[in-house]
């Protein structure tokens, strides 16, 4: 590359720093179009130095409105600092994100957020538990890096996350390997009779 392309590159990447990235998303045939966008968080809004980027995160534009929580995720974990705007994992998380608003719509949950984050070691994504009014999940792109199929196994991770956040809005959370069995059904259905059964299983008790 030359050093008039290397500028350029770094350019692009500044602008993204700057504005952030939306692209219109189809979800499926004759569904309106839904808007992406990939953005840095900053403390207080205020971008660091070249070595602090922020919190990058994506979410779907139409559904921004007041949070219904002030969790910030920087408090808890540290941004996966070599995760950029562009990278596979972003561009998966951004194809596969308007599927997964809607599906939290219809769970009655609000606006996701998908952050780049590092997770506890052996955790490829996870949920933020007391933020299911608008769901904060957290993925480590490292893990999806060698997939076969890594936009299918992201949007399966996101969707099994909702899962947890949908449990969470009901109170019905155990922690255990049957909320796991039952989220990872879940995602893998989209069969929302799966979480209610556990939810009044856990009411029985």
């Amino acid at each position: 590359m030359t050093d008039d392309g290397r500028l350029l590159a770094l350019g692009a990447v500044a602008a993204v720093a700057a504005a952030g990235v939306c692209r219109r998303v189809g979800r499926s045939m004759g569904s309106p179009a839904v808007f992406v966008r990939t953005e840095y968080q900053y403390p207080d809004g205020v971008p660091g130095d070249e070595d602090d980027r922020g919190f990058l995160f994506t979410r779907a534009v139409e559904t921004a409105r007041p949070s219904g929580h002030d969790y910030d995720p920087s408090w808890d974990y540290e941004p996966d600092s070599f995760v950029l705007p562009g990278d596979v994992g972003v561009d998966a998380v951004e194809g596969v994100l308007p599927e997964v608003q809607r599906v939290a719509g219809d769970l009655g949950l609000g606006a996701v957020r998908v952050y780049y984050a590092q997770v506890e070691r052996g955790q490829a994504a996870r949920y933020v538990d007391g933020t299911s009014a608008e769901p904060i999940l957290l993925l480590f792109c490292e893990a999806y890096r060698n997939e076969w199929n890594p936009v299918r196994e992201i949007r399966l991770s996101l969707l099994h996350e909702l899962g947890h956040a949908y449990l969470d809005s009901n109170m019905a959370r155990t922690y255990d390997d049957e909320e796991e069995e039952g989220v990872e059904r879940f995602a893998q259905t989209l069969d929302r009779t799966v979480l209610d059964e556990f939810i009044d299983r856990m009411g029985e008790g």
